[in-house]
């Protein structure tokens, strides 16, 4: 694959950085996101969209046309579905739903599902009932396709009868350890929180001998 293939268009970087400066909205909570995200959301986004704003997306997308877009998110997207023989998995997923009041085209629809890896369905979001199975069908659809690591990406009463379109991707990652750690020597430990105070936690260790890596930068550390 070109190093071409898989660059992140500078404004999804650009995102991506406005995103960390949001730190007191997301402090003491798990906040991931991915500028690659980022881009194959909005691609897809491009494929349903015309004239101007197709125009628009394709310059913040750094694209010339339909056609090199989506052949590098693609490239992308197959980057992320490998697996590996020691157990790691890497995986893409996404999904799009739209209100039965604006037609799904069928040229749409299958690049969502065979460029994009991702599910298109046209629903309503009229009818109250209907919104609320729309919310379980898509939190349950997140759950299963990241293996339970995602519970859920909409929470109750997120969708009204204004909504038109939902649309949801994830990248999913399943590592495992060059090196894994004995369970045994696994011990309760003081870790320390920002505000100073501590809670007990347990504390994964190796074996004396084992090579340990450190890295530092400037607002943590990794061990």
């Amino acid at each position: 694959m070109s190093p071409k293939s898989t660059n992140t268009p500078s404004a999804c970087l650009k995102i991506a950085k406005e995103l960390l400066a949001c730190e007191k909205q997301v402090k003491d909570k798990n906040f991931v996101f991915s500028p690659n995200s980022i881009q194959l959301a909005l691609g897809l986004t491009a494929n349903g969209a015309k004239r101007k704003t197709k125009e628009e997306l394709l310059t913040f997308l750094e694209a010339e046309n339909m056609d090199e877009l989506n052949s590098r998110n693609k490239d992308l997207i197959d980057h992320y579905h490998k697996s590996f023989k020691n157990g790691t998995v890497l995986s893409f997923i996404g999904g799009v739903w739209v209100d039965q009041s604006l037609p799904l085209k069928p040229k749409f629809k299958s690049r969502a599902e065979n460029i994009y890896k991702g599910k298109a369905e046209s629903v309503d979001f009229q009818n109250k009932t209907k919104r609320e199975k729309l919310i379980v069908r898509v939190n349950k659809w997140a759950e299963e396709s990241t293996n339970g690591l995602i519970k859920s990406i909409l929470p109750d009463n997120s969708l009204s009868e204004w909504t038109r379109l939902v649309l949801a991707n994830a990248l999913y990652f399943k590592g495992r350890w060059n090196y894994e750690f004995a369970k045994s020597l696994t011990k309760d430990n003081k870790f320390y929180l920002l505000d100073g105070s501590t809670v007990e936690v347990p504390f994964m260790s190796v074996r004396s001998g084992a090579e340990i890596l450190i890295a530092t930068l400037e607002d943590f550390q990794n061990s």
